[in-house]
């Protein structure tokens, strides 16, 4: 059974809470989108009913998809603020946990770096951490968790990096192989599955 990562569920926690929050927002705009496309569409048909040759036919179509094109781009851009909004808010949570030391991010760094060690399938382990989050994490207990979940006898060296590349969460590698599991990087993965959120929530009313 896959545990849930502290991360990536106080991100999709953040989208539904948040677009719920933000929804009544977006339908407003949604429904005067629809309203105005709906008055453009009447006011075509009104001015041209008299003349219903094809060439005028046409043009009203032509109207018509222009408006749906705005529409698209009007939704579009309401969900993009809100991901917008949702990864901001996540990202903030996140690094309030990690400037405290909080023990939600000892426990998804933990997290972080056994899941990367059992995907790897243990052995000689490296995991390069921020040098503030060296102090956070059990090796002994890591290195067990994951000796029980792959099988295979495991030792980590710990890397300290003091580059940008690690600024919070880690990245845990096996010769040429690597698992990035940042919190930058934790994030980008979600970005679909919160699109998907978003979709949901504002198209399924």
């Amino acid at each position: 059974m896959t545990e849930t990562n502290p991360f990536e569920n106080e991100i999709l926690q953040d989208a539904k809470q948040q677009t719920e929050n933000i929804l009544r927002e977006a339908e407003q705009e949604a429904t005067k989108i629809l309203d105005q496309a709906r008055s453009e569409k009447e006011r075509i048909l009104q001015a041209k009913i008299s003349e219903l040759e094809k060439e005028e036919e046409q043009k009203i179509q032509r109207e018509l998809s222009k408006l749906r094109i705005k529409n698209k781009i009007e939704f579009n851009n309401v969900k993009d603020q809100l991901l917008n909004h949702i990864f901001e808010k996540s990202l903030k949570r996140i690094q309030e946990w990690k400037e405290k030391k909080s023990e939600e991010y000892r426990s998804a760094l933990t997290h972080q770096i056994i899941q990367g060690g059992i995907s790897l399938e243990g052995g000689e382990l490296e995991v390069n951490l921020a040098p503030e989050d060296v102090s956070l994490i059990d090796l002994k207990n890591i290195e067990s968790e994951i000796v029980k979940a792959s099988g295979i006898n495991t030792k980590i060296k710990i890397m300290v990096s003091e580059s940008d590349s690690v600024d919070g969460g880690s990245i845990i590698s096996k010769g040429s192989l690597a698992v990035r599991n940042t919190i930058e990087a934790r994030l980008d993965r979600q970005v679909e599955v919160l699109r998907d959120e978003v979709h949901k929530i504002l198209f399924a009313r």
